[in-house]
This record gives structure tokens, C-alpha cells and sequence, in this order.
């Protein structure tokens, strides 16, 4: 099985569900900071990104939108197991018939955890940053020319992107 292109939110709870044991801490903050880090692990490793969606510059480092917005619901609370959502074959239009079906986030875990290529990368990061806070990988973020050379612009709220050379140059 290859990669390439996922759908973020799968990535995030194949994140949850690897750490889902652990006794450290994942947090919505530092799911995303994770997130930034096996993309750019993987993406400087297979030459590859892992889904489309970009990876924006937020006070707080790197943010993807789509998993902001599934998991801001546990704000500072650990996340403990992963999260459904409403499947791209749901029809909630209100209109005649309809069906709303949600993805097994347990089905897609476990097909990922068989791509060990994807794997390997993700447990790299886990380990690396197992110890570190959310805090501490937002300054790790900050650190990192990609964040630090736009910081004034992005604390103005100008929305800026990670580029592809940015999330390569990584310090992962």
C-alpha cells in the first residue's frame, strides 16, 4: 500500500490511535504540531506529501484547518481514542431521501497501520516528541525560519502557507 494524499483527519487519528496508550499527553495543540512534523518527515524522507490541504502559520505554529476543526472540541484535554466523521457518500441535504454514513476511524487506522513505510515515520515522530509539550513544539515551531521569518505578518493575521521547501527544511 502507498500513500500519498490522504485526507488529513485519517492521519490525525492514526496519530490518536498510536498514542492512545501512552501516558504522555496529546492535546489539540500538539496533534497539530505532530501532524506538521510527520508531513514534513515524510515529505523529506518519500518525496511526498501526504494530503492537499495546506499547512498554515497561526500564532501558535502550524495549523491544518480540517483538523483544527474536528478536534478543537477537547481545547486543552487529552485526546484519548479517535474521531468519526460524516463520510463523503452522506447526502445531509434535508432534500427527499438521505443518508448520512460516518468513516470508522478503527478500519482506518488499522489499514494505515499496515503501510509501514507511513508507519515507521509517524512512530519516528511519536518517539522524538514524546516527551515535549504543546508548548514546547510551538517554540520549536517558532524557531524555525519558515515560522520566524513571517512571525510579525502572521501575528497581524495575515494567513501564510508552509511551501513545500519550507516543510522540507523541517527541523525533524
Amino acid at each position: 500500500m502507498k500513500l500519498l494524499r490522504l485526507n488529513p483527519i485519517d492521519i490525525a487519528n492514526y496519530i490518536v490511535w498510536r498514542h492512545r496508550n501512552e501516558d504522555h499527553f496529546l492535546t489539540h495543540l500538539k496533534l497539530q504540531k505532530i501532524m506538521y512534523y510527520v508531513v514534513a518527515k515524510y515529505l523529506k524522507d518519500k518525496d511526498k506529501l501526504l494530503f492537499e490541504d495546506p499547512i498554515y502559520k497561526w500564532q501558535y505554529g502550524p495549523v491544518i484547518k480540517p483538523v483544527y476543526h474536528q478536534f478543537k472540541l477537547f481545547g486543552k484535554s487529552k485526546i484519548k481514542e479517535p474521531v468519526s466523521y460524516l463520510s463523503s457518500d452522506s447526502n445531509y441535504s434535508g432534500k427527499g431521501d438521505f443518508t448520512i454514513n460516518f468513516v470508522d476511524p478503527e478500519e482506518i487506522c488499522a489499514t494505515l497501520d499496515s503501510d509501514n513505510e507511513f508507519k515507521n515515520v509517524v512512530l519516528h515522530v511519536l518517539k522524538e516528541f514524546q516527551y515535549s509539550t504543546a508548548f514546547d513544539l510551538v517554540e520549536r515551531t517558532h524557531e524555525e525560519s519558515a515560522w520566524k521569518n513571517f512571525e510579525s505578518q502572521i501575528l497581524n493575521g495575515i494567513e501564510l502557507t508552509y511551501s513545500k521547501d519550507e516543510l522540507k527544511s523541517a527541523n525533524i
